[in-house]
């Protein structure tokens, strides 16, 4: 028995040795490994997979890609304070020689795209915009080959204090047409620096015209079709005291109460719709506000609109009535 005991700890003895050099040879070639892939700047992370090609500085910011992509690139494009929010925005273009699906990016479950300060905090993202669509949670779409799609974040929770976003990882899936495999990807931006709020663009648009605010089919003072969210004062006199940002929609407040809602696309202005008095449409000689008769409106020269309802339209401006009242005016996409 003490013989077989001594057999058996001797070829025990052995296996182990045999196991301990296999472990030094696989550790040896990994770290050898680890220190090539360094040296292409493809640094591996547990969470993200491995890096794809250099990291890229802009200023004190920092840029990489992690994971499996199928050929999505990523733009950044700004950093800027809105209101109480804060909004990024970025491109993310096809480099690739076929069509893209299902680039998602969300804020929820395991592929959440997540925004931190410099000490960790995570901050909440309530917007997300990518090509044509927006959502409070995640969005969906196909790059086309060749194409684009612009993005922006909205993020709440920064302090007014904080200059800058410690990081920033946008995780993103993607296809191609046909194939079964879903990619799972990463962009990950670091020490991203946040502009302060914007002021007017101009000294005219934000000041009060002596007969009170106009709307055009260009808009009203700075809240104008085309215009950078990021152009916009904190506040007009006499049109918005606040401007809350929603994912991609704007609520403008004067006196408590919403009187404008603007629509966003890739950080400009795509549509307004005005529901306050405190804007009113110029036709002739008269001008018409929310709450007036629509039959007087419908009535003046060069306004169109049906025979059978209350709604109308003058010089690009869209006129909903009801009961015999304007309701809204609305200008741009909504």
């Amino acid at each position: 028995m003490k013989k077989m005991t001594l057999v058996a700890i001797i070829a025990l003895s052995l296996f182990a040795g045999t196991l301990t050099a296999e472990a030094q040879f696989l550790k040896k070639l990994g770290d050898a490994l680890d220190k090539a892939a360094n040296a292409l700047g493809k640094k591996s992370d547990d969470a993200l997979g491995r890096q794809l090609g250099k990291t890229i500085s802009i200023g004190s910011m920092t840029m990489a890609a992690y994971g499996d992509n199928p050929g999505v690139g990523f733009n950044f494009g700004r950093c800027y304070r809105q209101g109480d929010k804060v909004v990024l925005t970025f491109q993310y273009p096809n480099q690739g020689n076929r069509d893209v699906e299902n680039v998602w990016i969300r804020n929820y479950d395991d592929d959440a795209t997540t925004v931190a300060g410099r000490d960790g905090r995570q901050y909440q993202i309530v917007g997300i915009a990518l090509g044509e669509r927006e959502s409070s949670e995640g969005v969906t779409v196909t790059v086309p080959r060749g194409g684009a799609a612009d993005g922006s974040l909205v993020i709440s929770g920064v302090p007014e204090s904080e200059t800058v976003l410690g990081r920033v990882v946008f995780r993103s899936t993607g296809q191609y047409p046909m194939d079964a495999v879903l990619h799972r990807y990463a962009f990950v931006l670091d020490n991203v620096t946040i502009e302060p709020q914007a002021q007017a663009a101009t000294a005219a648009d934000a000041a009060m015209p002596a007969g009170g605010w106009k709307l055009t089919a260009a808009g009203v003072g700075p809240v104008k079709i085309g215009a950078s969210v990021s152009s916009l004062p904190a506040s007009v006199a006499g049109l918005y005291s606040r401007a809350r940002i929603d994912g991609g929609s704007i609520y403008f407040e004067l006196d408590g109460a919403d009187v404008m809602y603007a629509e966003t696309s890739g950080g400009r202005i795509t549509g307004l719709q005005v529901s306050g008095r405190n804007v009113g449409l110029e036709v002739g000689n008269r001008t018409f506000r929310v709450g007036d008769d629509a039959d007087a409106l419908k009535a003046q020269p060069g306004v169109g609109g049906n025979s059978y309802d209350d709604d109308a339209e003058y010089r690009g401006v869209r006129v909903a009535g009801h009961d015999g009242e304007i309701q809204t005016f609305a200008v741009g996409k909504l």
